[in-house]
């Protein structure tokens, strides 16, 4: 079967579609952004990405000049109707509405032979409006898809209510898995260790400043034995995090536009005591899931219900029911920070149940049947 990726470059994206390897299938991927360069980990998927541009010389100088800069552009919905002609798949996978599916929906709604399929990601459906997706985009591009994957259930009962009559082909974490490879008998048990983890992300989504202020009206000896951790910082959320810095908590801050390596993330992760994740809207969160199946105990917003789908409150995890509540956060750092038990006691349950259920290595046949059922 010929299959083509249709998505930006991502690492869910690459890790997703590395499942495919060896497969049987004929991959390909379509840049939804047109940038420059191949993706060098997916050397087997044939790759069209340096779409955008008419003219690549004097590309800098275009870009100064607004009138012939629109000139250059190709259309993305062109670029990528030209490219389904030439390799003429069997079924083109969109990852994303905002990104992937909505810039090419009369593409779509021309090639009925073709199966369209769609996989949601984060916000893309629980909070497609305040995306800046009208409700009648989403409504007509929902009703011509053939196939979903979701990455929670939530998603998958509005797509429903939105108009979707194809198949639902399963809940899976939006990078097709996580490698756990650290063994469980090798992980530190909570009281080894001595990190607290923070997604800092903040920007129309995410609320990592509004933990960072909670943490920083808390007593500074609550932190005395840990070092927190700051994951994709904004410049703004570092100003305001090296301000903060007098109070001489001990700190590691990892700015957004510098990403680290994912190994490193669970290596941080599995000496990590807290992971506390704070936003508007997500579907599940990877970092979540590779949090607890590394042995962190979570504290993580829950829009629209979809993270007690992993946490039941106060039992595997505390829920945050305000991500804007700066007060509310204060409280669910103390009651983790004090009552020890209660971390301890599901320690091992989490990690069990996380790795049973996003192992990489188990879902990777499991994604290789979901697209079977496609020819």
């Amino acid at each position: 079967m010929r299959i083509l990726m249709v998505s930006m470059n991502s690492i869910h994206f690459r890790r997703w579609t590395s499942q495919l390897e060896n497969s049987g299938h004929e991959v390909f991927w379509f840049d939804a952004l047109g940038a420059e360069g191949v993706i060098k980990e997916l050397p087997w998927v044939t790759q069209k990405s340096d779409w955008r541009l008419r003219l690549k010389k004097g590309r800098y100088l275009i870009k100064k000049l607004g009138f012939i800069k629109k000139l250059n552009e190709r259309n993305i919905s062109k670029a990528f109707e030209d490219y389904v002609k030439e390799i003429k798949p069997d079924v083109v996978h969109c990852f994303a509405f905002q990104i992937s599916i909505i810039p090419i929906l009369d593409v779509i709604k021309r090639y009925r032979n073709i199966k369209w399929v769609g996989s949601s990601w984060g916000s893309d459906v629980y909070y497609f409006k305040e995306l800046g997706i009208s409700r009648d985009q989403f409504y007509e591009s929902v009703k011509h898809l053939n196939y979903m994957f979701t990455d929670c259930k939530r998603d998958a009962r509005i797509l429903r209510e939105c108009g979707f009559e194809g198949v639902h082909l399963g809940v899976f974490p939006g990078n097709g898995g996580i490698d756990f490879n650290l063994p469980f008998d090798n992980l530190k048990r909570p009281d080894e260790r001595n990190r607290i983890f923070i997604k800092a992300y903040d920007d129309e989504i995410a609320r990592g400043e509004v933990v960072a202020k909670a943490i920083f009206e808390l007593p500074t000896s609550m932190f005395a034995d840990y070092v927190l951790v700051f994951l994709g910082a904004s410049e703004d959320s570092i100003a305001h995090i090296k301000a903060a810095h007098t109070t001489k908590l001990k700190m590691e801050i990892y700015p957004r536009n510098e990403p680290i390596k994912n190994s490193q993330i669970l290596e941080l992760l599995s000496d990590s005591y807290l992971y506390i994740g704070n936003s508007l809207s997500d579907g599940i969160p990877n970092l979540l899931l590779e949090a607890m199946g590394n042995g962190a105990f979570p504290i993580q917003s829950n829009p629209g219900g979809v993270t007690s789908e992993i946490i039941e409150d106060e039992k595997n995890g505390l829920l945050i029911k305000d991500s804007l509540d700066v007060e509310e956060i204060k409280s669910l750092l103390t009651k983790a920070l004090s009552d020890h038990s209660m971390i301890e006691n599901c320690f091992e349950n989490n990690i069990k149940e996380i790795r049973s259920r996003c192992n990489r290595k188990n879902l990777k046949r499991k994604i290789e049947e979901a697209y079977i059922q496609m020819v």
